[in-house]
């Protein structure tokens, strides 16, 4: 190798650390800044609860209370749960099955 063939290696390794530094100086730079809060324009609000107001209103809300939406849940349960056991007890006692059709076995290979 060459002088001159070192010597662009080492301009193109510097050229190279110089874009790196200067990069993650711009990234620490925004870091910083974000840490900050980001003083200045380009803020976005924050959303903030805010509470109404006057007096209670009559008209429903659509709301239920929780024990309501139990009594509603518990019901379909309750039939579900009885058909369940009116199956059970009929598997129990035995099920007497006729076939009508019979399908053809398969063939085996060879056959």
């Amino acid at each position: 190798m060459s002088g001159l063939d070192v010597k662009r290696e080492r301009e193109a390794a510097s050229r190279s650390r110089r874009y790196t530094n200067a990069a993650l100086t711009a990234i620490a730079a925004l870091l910083a800044w974000q840490a900050l809060g980001g003083v200045g324009a380009g803020e976005l609000p924050v959303p903030t609860a805010t509470a109404q107001a006057g007096e209670p209103r009559d008209e429903p809300t659509g709301l239920v209370s929780a024990a309501d939406q139990r009594k509603i849940m518990i019901t379909p349960l309750s039939k579900m749960n009885n058909r369940l056991d009116r199956i059970e007890r009929t598997l129990g006692k035995g099920v007497n099955v006729k076939i009508v059709d019979m399908p053809k076995p398969a063939k085996k290979d060879g056959e």
